[in-house]
């Protein structure tokens, strides 16, 4: 996901909301077309069946934790490693 991020125009140390947000969605996309293939072939299940099912429940999860990553990136470009770190240990605490 990160060299696609590069290839649509993102850069390192700066933050791009759109190509952080497409990122976001192709790499859920992704993720749960290749597990839902796995389970489907395991189970003998309807890949379309399997699929919706895993979707609804990792769209609310991985916009969560997507959110978090933008957060403690913002946080190391404004802070460095600091930040990131203190964040980090923050999000581990509150959850």
């Amino acid at each position: 996901m990160g060299l696609i991020y590069l290839k649509i125009g993102g850069s390192i140390g700066t933050f791009h909301l759109l190509g952080t947000l497409g990122i976001l969605f192709l790499g859920t996309i992704l993720n749960t077309i290749i597990i839902s293939g796995l389970m489907s072939i395991l189970n003998k299940e309807r890949f379309t069946k399997v699929w919706l099912s895993n979707i609804r429940g990792v769209i609310w999860s991985a916009l969560a934790i997507g959110t978090l990553g933008i957060i403690i990136a913002l946080a190391f470009i404004g802070y460095g490693y600091g930040g990131a770190v203190i964040l980090f240990f923050w999000s581990l605490i509150i959850s």
